[in-house]
């Protein structure tokens, strides 16, 4: 791989390393979340919520939330910015 592609991978992953490094917690919250409300559900008539419950579920609703309304508008905004500003030459 030459140096220019190199460089041009480098500035995607700057890009998208928050998002990535987001969505993979969350997934592997929802994951744990799903195992931990399988049996008996979220809330239900004869079970109290635990504690861990809601050391997971708080977080997990939390980066929903952050990924379905604030990840959008960040990537939005770095879209027009990067489409509106001036491009500077490096020579």
């Amino acid at each position: 791989m030459n140096a220019a592609i190199k460089a041009r991978l480098l500035r995607v992953w700057r890009v998208v390393r928050w998002p990535v490094i987001l969505v993979a917690i969350y997934l592997v919250l929802a994951l744990i979340f799903a195992a931990l409300t399988e049996r008996h559900g979220l809330v239900s008539p004869e079970t109290v919520v635990s504690p861990v419950l809601l050391l997971v579920a708080v977080p997990l609703l939390l980066l929903r939330l952050g990924l379905l309304f604030a990840l959008p508008a960040i990537v939005a905004y770095r879209l027009v910015v990067r489409l509106i500003a001036p491009r500077r030459d490096d020579g």
